[in-house]
C-alpha cells in the first residue's frame, strides 16, 4: 500500500543518501530545504563571520536598555489594572477630584498600662498630625458630644413622655414632703419611675449609625486596655496611591524616632491599608528578586550537568541575558511600570528563552560530534533546529498576542512584554550565539574525531531506538489512559474567589489589621457614595437602606451612615420640651434623691442645657469623615457586612449597589476598591475563555502556515490541548485552585506546550526516525522544559501566596507537557511503523480490530485492549439504562463486523492482535456500576480473569471459528463478570440503585 511506505509516514526514517547534505543546508543549493531554513543558516553564517561587529552592536543595545530599565517600578495596585472605561475606575477619578483617598496608616501602641497608652496617644497624635503627608489623626471617639446631646436623638413623642415622667416625679416628691402627706399616705403610693434605660437605647439609634455607642470607650482602645489605636488619614488623593509608600516611610521614621521609655517602653507597630500595600509590595519585590536569582542559579547548575562543559553554559546564557536586557529596556520605555503579573516576567522569560539555547547549542555539538566542520555545523544547526526554534518561538509569541488583546491591563501588559521578550531573546540567539561561538571553540572530542569521508551520519541504535517501535502501543495507550484519568477530575477544578488567599496573612500588618477592625467593630475602608449636597446625601442613604431592607439577610451592607443622619430632626420643638424639663429638674432638689438618682438628675440637667445644632455643630472628628474637598460635597459611608477579600461576596455587593436608584431614577456614584475588585473578577471570568480560544486559534494558524503539513500542525496542537486539559484535571489533586493571577497560565501553557512537539515533528519531517528524535532531540526537550520548570518553580519558594499558586500551575503544566511530548506523542507517531502480520488489510480494519494498534503490544495485548474500554465508564456514568444497553449492543455488533473484515484472507483462528473483543467484553463488565473507580477496577479484573481462564462454556464458545468464535468467549466473560458484580453490588451490599440510570 502506498501509505505504508516510510517516505509517507511521519517518523519514517530516510536513508543517509536522502538526508540534505551540509552544502544544501548551508548554502540553499539543491532544494528540499525550506526557504526559512536557508535564511536562518545564512544569517548565522554572516554573524559568525562578523562576530566583533555583532557583539559590539549587541553590547551597545544592552547599554541603551539599561537607561530604559532604570525607569521601571513595581505597582501592585488593583485599581491600575482596569481600563478607564470601567465605571468603578471612572468613579475613582471623581473621588480624586473631590476628596482625599480612603484608608489609614494605623499606629498601634501596646505593652503598657491603660494610663500610659492614653497619655502616649494624647502626646503622639499632634506629632503625627504635623507631618505634611497626614491630613488628620483619630484616636478618640466623640462620645461626650453624643452623651450631652443624647436627648435630641429621641423622637419628639419619647421626649415628651420623659418630660411627663419628670413632672410626675416632681409632684410626687413635693407631695411626699408636704406637711399634710401623713393624711393621704395611702394615696401617695410608690415613687414614679423614670425609664431611662429604654430611652437610652433609643438615644443610641442615630449615634449608633456612626458606629458609636454611648457606652463606648472614648479612646480607640481594646477592652483589656492593652492596645490603643491612632488612625492617621494620609493627605493623598485617591489617584495618588502610588505615593502611599512615601507616606508610610514618613510615618515609619517618626515612629522609629519616638522615645517610648516615658510611657513604660510600649511597643509601636504600623498597619492599615497603606502599610499593608507597602508590605505586600516589599514582599513581592523580595520574592521576585529571590526567585529570579534562584532560577538563574539552578539553570546554570543544570546546564553544567547537561552539557558538562563551561563553554556550552556560556553559549546558552549570554544571548539569554542579552535578550532579557533588551526586554527590560523596552519595558521601561514603552510601559514604565510592572504590575503583579509582569513583575515576574524575568523569571518567566528565563525559563522560556533558555529552551532555544539548549536546543541550538545541543544540536551544534551533535553536528560537531559527527565530525562536521564548525561552519557547516553552525549552518546545519540553524537550518534545522533554528527553524524549529523560530516556529516554537512564533507559537509562544502568538499565545502571548492572544493575552495581549485582553482589556485587563495585567493580562495585556503581560502578553505584550512576554511576546516582545520572547522575540528579542530569539533574535539574540540568532545573532549573538553564532558570533559568540567564534570565540568559544569546539569541544575537544569533536576536534579530535574528524569525520571520515562517506561515513554514515547515523549513530548505532540505542536501547530506545530498538524498543520504542515495538513498545509504541503500550506507551501510547498507557499514557493516553492516564491522560483520560486525569481529565476525569476536571469537574473538581475550582476557582478561588478569596482574595485573602493571594495575600500573606502572616505579615504583621495584615494580622494587626484584623485586630484593629475587631476593635473598631467595622472595616477601616468603607465604600463611599458621593453626594453633591446634603439633600442628595440623605436621598442616597435612604435608597441604600431600602435596598438593604429589601434583600434582608442576603444584603452585603452592614451599615449606611450619612452626615445628615447625625443631625436630629424637629430640634426647635425638642428644645422647647427640653426647656420645660430643665425647669422641672431645677425644681427637684438633689437632697431629695439618693446618690444614684442625684447623679442621673445632674446628667439629665446637663443634657437639657444643650442648644440645637446643625451639620456644622457636629464634632470635627465626625464631620471630616464625610467631607469632600468642597464644603458642599460629601459622602455617605457604606460599611459592608462581608469580607472584602471574599470574591463572591464582593461581586454580590457590587450587583446590589449597582441596582440602587434615587427617586428620580438616577444612579448614585459609589466608589470603593471592592467595586474594582468585582470588576477585575468579572473581567477575568469574561475574558479568560475568549483569550484562551483566541490563543488556540492564533497558535493553530501559526503552525499551519509555518509547518505546512497537517500531521505536523495537528501533532503540536494535540500535545498543547492534552497538556492543558490534564493540567486542569491534576490541579485539584494537588490542592491548587485557579485564581485571578494563575489563570493567565492557561494560554501561556498552551503556547509553550507546542514548543517541544515542534522540534520533534520538524526533526522527523527532516528524515530522522522517532527513536532517533527521542534519543537526541528528546534530551534537549527535557533540558528545555526542566529549565523552564526551574524558572517558574522558583516561585514556589515565594512568600506571596499568589506567586506560589502561579508557580504551582506552571510546574504541574510543564511536567505534564514533558510527559505528553516525550511519551504520548512519540508513541503515537511510532505506531505508524507498527504493522500487523500479513496479509495486507484496509487501514480501518486494522485500527478497529486492534483497537488503535493496542493489540500489537508485544506483551499482554488482551489486557491492553481491555484497558482501552475503561474510558467508556465516563460515558456510562451519564447514560440511563436503555441507552447504555444500546451502546453495548452497537459496540458488540460493530466489533463482530470489523473482526470479520480483519479475518478475511487470514487463516488464523484467533489472532492475538485482535483485541476489539476484549474491548467489547470489558465494556459489558464495567457498565453495571459506572462512575465508581473501585467497581470499574473490579469489573476489569473479573473480566480478564474469566477471559484468561475461560472456564466451561466460555472456552467452548471460544473454540468456534471465525469472528463469532473470536467475539463469543469475551462477550460471555463480560456477561458473567457483570452478573457477579451486579449480585454483590445490589444484592449483598443493598445499593438502592445508581444515580442517573433511571430508564
Amino acid at each position: 500500500m502506498a501509505d505504508d511506505t516510510p517516505e509517507s509516514q511521519p517518523g519514517g526514517a530516510r536513508s543517509p543518501e536522502e538526508r540534505p547534505t551540509p552544502v544544501q543546508a548551508g548554502r540553499g543549493e539543491g532544494g528540499d530545504l525550506p526557504r526559512l531554513s536557508r535564511l536562518l543558516a545564512s544569517l548565522a553564517a554572516f554573524c559568525h563571520r562578523r562576530a566583533p561587529l555583532v557583539l559590539a552592536l549587541a553590547l551597545a543595545l544592552v547599554g541603551a536598555s539599561y537607561f530604559g530599565a532604570k525607569r521601571l517600578s513595581l505597582d501592585t495596585d488593583l485599581t491600575k489594572l482596569l481600563p478607564r472605561s470601567f465605571e468603578s475606575v471612572r468613579n475613582l477619578d471623581v473621588l480624586a477630584e473631590r476628596a482625599f483617598g480612603v484608608g489609614y496608616v494605623t499606629v498601634v501602641a501596646s505593652g503598657s498600662e491603660r494610663e500610659e497608652l492614653e497619655r502616649f496617644a494624647r502626646d503622639f497624635a499632634p506629632k503625627l498630625e504635623a507631618l505634611p503627608s497626614i491630613q488628620y489623626v483619630d484616636y478618640r471617639r466623640p462620645i461626650d458630644f453624643f452623651r450631652d446631646h443624647a436627648l435630641y436623638y429621641l423622637e419628639l413623642e419619647d421626649l415628651e413622655s420623659l418630660r411627663d415622667q419628670l413632672a410626675d416625679r416632681y409632684l410626687w416628691e413635693v407631695r411626699k414632703r408636704s406637711p399634710m402627706h401623713d393624711l393621704d399616705l395611702e394615696e401617695l403610693g410608690e415613687a414614679p419611675e423614670i425609664d431611662l434605660e429604654s430611652l437610652k437605647k433609643k438615644q443610641e439609634g442615630r449615634a449608633g449609625g456612626a458606629g458609636l455607642s454611648l457606652d463606648s470607650d472614648p479612646y480607640l482602645i481594646d477592652p483589656d486596655g492593652k492596645m490603643i489605636v491612632l488612625l492617621a488619614r494620609p493627605a493623598l488623593r485617591a489617584s495618588d496611591v502610588g505615593k502611599a509608600g512615601e507616606v508610610v516611610e514618613e510615618v515609619r521614621r517618626l515612629v522609629d524616632a519616638e522615645d517610648t521609655t516615658p510611657y513604660g517602653g510600649l511597643k509601636l507597630e504600623l498597619s492599615g491599608r497603606f502599610q499593608k500595600k507597602a508590605d505586600q509590595k516589599r514582599q513581592i519585590e523580595h520574592d521576585l528578586s529571590l526567585s529570579s536569582t534562584l532560577a538563574l542559579g539552578l539553570m546554570i547548575l543544570y546546564l553544567a550537568l547537561h552539557f558538562r562543559r563551561a563553554t556550552a553554559v556560556v553559549a546558552v546564557l549570554v544571548p539569554l541575558v542579552v535578550g532579557l536586557a533588551w526586554t527590560f529596556g523596552f519595558a521601561g520605555i514603552a510601559i514604565g511600570r510592572l504590575n503583579l503579573l509582569t513583575g515576574f516576567i524575568g523569571a518567566i522569560l528565563l525559563g522560556i528563552g533558555i529552551d532555544h539555547g539548549i536546543h541550538l547549542v545541543g544540536r551544534y555539538h551533535e553536528e560537531l560530534a559527527r565530525g562536521e566542520p564548525r561552519d557547516t555545523a553552525l549552518r546545519l544547526t540553524f537550518a534545522d533546529s533554528g527553524r524549529a526554534a523560530l516556529l516554537a518561538a512564533a507559537t509562544t509569541v502568538f499565545a502571548f498576542v492572544g493575552v495581549a488583546m485582553s482589556e485587563f491591563r495585567a493580562f495585556r501588559e503581560f502578553g505584550i512584554l512576554a511576546g516582545v521578550g520572547s522575540s528579542l531573546i530569539l533574535v539574540a540567539y540568532a545573532t549573538v550565539l553564532p558570533a559568540l561561538l567564534t570565540y568559544l571553540g569546539a569541544p575537544k572530542k569533536a576536534a579530535e574525531k574528524p569525520k571520515e569521508k562517506g561515513a554514515d551520519d547515523q549513530e548505532a541504535p540505542s536501547a530506545i531506538a530498538r524498543l520504542l517501535p515495538r513498545w509504541a502501543p503500550v506507551g501510547f495507550w498507557i499514557s493516553a489512559l492516564l491522560a483520560v484519568w486525569a481529565m476525569t477530575f476536571l469537574d473538581r477544578t475550582r476557582f478561588d474567589y478569596d482574595f485573602a488567599s493571594l495575600e500573606d496573612s502572616r505579615l504583621p500588618s495584615f494580622k494587626l489589621d484584623k485586630e484593629v477592625n475587631r476593635l473598631l467593630g467595622r472595616s477601616q475602608t468603607p465604600l463611599l457614595a458621593l453626594g453633591d449636597n446634603p439633600e442628595q446625601e440623605v436621598a442616597i442613604a435612604k435608597a441604600l437602606r431600602e435596598r438593604q431592607k429589601e434583600l434582608g439577610d442576603a444584603s452585603g451592607i452592614q451599615m449606611v451612615v450619612a452626615l445628615g443622619d447625625l443631625v436630629p430632626p424637629k430640634q426647635t420643638e425638642k428644645a422647647a420640651v427640653l426647656a420645660e424639663m430643665r425647669e422641672t429638674l431645677e425644681s427637684i432638689k438633689p437632697e431629695w434623691l439618693d446618690e444614684e438618682k442625684a447623679k442621673g438628675r445632674a446628667d439629665l440637667l446637663r443634657m437639657t442645657q444643650q442648644k440645637p445644632f446643625g451639620r456644622d455643630g457636629l464634632p470635627v472628628e465626625i464631620t471630616r469623615q464625610f467631607r469632600g474637598a468642597a464644603s458642599e460635597s460629601g459622602f455617605v459611608l457604606i460599611y459592608p457586612s462581608i469580607s472584602l477579600s471574599d470574591g463572591r461576596g464582593v461581586r454580590k455587593l457590587a450587583d446590589e449597589l449597582a441596582a440602587v436608584r434615587l427617586d428620580g431614577g438616577e444612579k448614585p456614584i459609589i466608589v470603593g476598591e471592592a467595586l474594582v475588585t468585582a470588576d477585575v473578577l468579572d473581567m477575568v471570568f469574561t475574558e479568560s475563555p475568549t483569550v484562551l480560544a483566541l490563543t488556540a486559534l492564533l497558535v493553530a494558524v501559526a503552525l499551519a502556515l509555518a509547518l505546512q503539513k497537517l500531521w505536523m500542525a495537528g501533532s503540536a496542537m494535540l500535545v498543547a490541548t492534552v497538556t492543558l486539559l490534564v493540567t486542569a484535571g491534576l490541579m485539584p489533586l494537588f490542592g491548587v485552585p485557579f485564581n485571578y493571577l494563575n489563570v493567565v497560565m492557561l494560554p501561556v501553557l498552551f503556547g509553550i506546550g507546542v514548543d517541544g512537539s515542534v522540534h520533534v515533528v520538524t526533526r522527523i519531517d527532516g528524515g530522522a526516525s522517532v527513536p532517533e528524535v527521542v534519543r537526541e532531540t528528546g534530551r534537549s526537550i527535557t533540558g528545555a522544559i526542566l529549565t523552564t520548570v526551574l524558572g517558574f518553580g522558583a516561585l514556589l519558594l515565594a512568600d506571596h501566596p499568589g506567586l506560589r499558586s502561579l508557580g504551582a500551575v506552571a510546574v504541574i503544566g510543564l511536567t505534564t507537557n514533558l510527559a505528553v511530548g516525550l511519551v504520548l506523542l512519540p508513541s503515537l507517531l511510532a505506531l505508524r511503523e507498527v504493522s500487523p502480520p500479513p496479509p495486507p488489510r484496509a487501514w480501518w480494519a486494522t485500527l478497529g480490530a486492534t483497537v488503535g494498534k493496542a493489540g500489537l503490544s508485544p506483551k499482554a495485548p488482551g489486557t491492553m485492549g481491555a484497558l482501552a474500554a475503561l474510558p467508556l465508564a465516563l460515558v456510562f456514568r451519564v447514560l440511563p439504562v436503555a441507552p447504555r444497553i444500546g451502546v453495548l449492543v452497537a459496540l458488540t455488533a460493530a466489533s463482530h463486523w470489523v473482526t470479520a473484515r480483519y479475518l478475511r484472507d487470514d487463516p488464523r483462528t484467533d489472532p492475538q492482535e485482535i483485541v476489539v473483543d476484549e474491548l467489547a467484553g470489558c465494556a459489558i463488565a464495567i457498565a453495571v456500576v459506572p462512575g465508581e473507580p473501585l467497581w470499574v477496577l473490579v469489573g476489569f479484573v473479573l473480566f480478564r480473569l474469566f477471559d484468561i481462564l475461560k472456564p466451561g462454556p466460555i472456552r467452548w464458545l471460544g473454540d468456534r471459528h471465525g469472528a463469532f468464535g473470536v467475539m463469543a468467549d469475551d462477550i460471555a466473560a463480560g456477561l458473567v463478570s457483570a452478573a457477579i458484580i451486579a449480585g454483590v453490588y445490589y444484592g449483598v451490599l443493598n445499593h438502592p440503585g445508581m444515580a442517573g440510570v433511571t430508564p
